[in-house]
């Protein structure tokens, strides 16, 4: 089978939803259903470049996607779907090696990616592709965080953590925990501080809240303030479930399990690739 590939600039919001919702039908994370303005709100939380995201065609049909985000001379794969009647036909295959094909045209120097472990048939393609693994990210969940409240806490400006995270983060922190994915996070989002710790949660509103991040200054770690910060968080929004997506680098893990955390059973590696001169 023969691809033909256009700019995602050239297909409608709408026909990219339905091909992504189509791909992720059954997908082993739970189905995703996604409507225009939620992929809308993916593309600009993903930083999610649409003239270098392409989506595959067999004749005029939209069967695969593949999303793209770019930082200086590093792209990263934001998201890769194929329509469920084409799985097995090397589609995969055809749309990654133009992607690849087309950073090296740029003259981009890497590409990485992050992929569920437990998706095996993905993990080899991406093997196969010259992807190597970089890290394995893990995910956390609790509904027990130890509740203690402290006076110190503050709510802060959400920019003022996305610096510290640019400024300390390990560089090989995936990007949606990075400063600059940060930056993107709507209004609904929040950021605290306790002394010397940091973290941003999503909207507290909801039954279950998301730890996007959590950082503590170099020169005050281990002295229990990060802990510290995520009980009095607990306390300030009692009865809530917590959790992390599996973008937590595993060596990172040792801390939540002992605040009570779970591991999720479901986990990703990240992966890059160097793109040849």
């Amino acid at each position: 089978m023969t691809l033909s590939f256009r700019p995602a600039t050239e297909v409608a919001l709408a026909d990219i939803a339905a091909l992504f919702t189509r791909a992720f039908d059954g997908y082993i994370a739970g189905t995703r259903v996604i409507a225009p303005l939620d992929m809308s709100e993916f593309i600009f939380g993903n930083n999610v470049n649409l003239n270098l995201s392409q989506i595959a065609f067999d004749g005029d049909q939209p069967v695969a996607l593949g999303c793209v985000a770019r930082q200086g001379g590093t792209n990263r794969l934001a998201v890769m779907g194929v329509d469920k009647p084409y799985h097995g036909k090397g589609v995969g295959k055809q749309l990654l090696t133009e992607l690849l094909s087309q950073a090296h045209q740029r003259g981009d120097h890497t590409y990485i990616l992050e992929v569920i472990e437990q998706n095996v048939n993905a993990v080899k393609l991406y093997s196969k592709m010259g992807f190597e693994v970089m890290e394995r990210l893990m995910g956390y969940k609790t509904s027990t965080l130890e509740a203690a409240p402290d006076s110190a806490l503050e709510q802060v400006d959400l920019t003022e953590v996305a610096r510290i995270a640019t400024w300390y983060g390990s560089p090989t922190l995936p990007w949606q925990v990075s400063g600059p994915h940060l930056m993107r996070l709507s209004p609904t989002n929040l950021a605290y501080r306790l002394d010397n710790a940091y973290a941003v949660i999503s909207n507290p509103d909801a039954a279950s809240i998301r730890l996007h991040a959590f950082i503590t200054l170099p020169d005050y770690q281990r002295q229990g303030q990060g802990t510290r910060l995520l009980k009095a968080l607990a306390a300030k929004y009692a009865g809530k479930t917590w959790f992390i997506p599996a973008l937590c680098p595993e060596q990172y893990g040792g801390f939540l399990l002992k605040l009570g955390f779970a591991q999720e059973q479901l986990n990703q590696f990240q992966m890059k690739t160097a793109i040849t001169p």
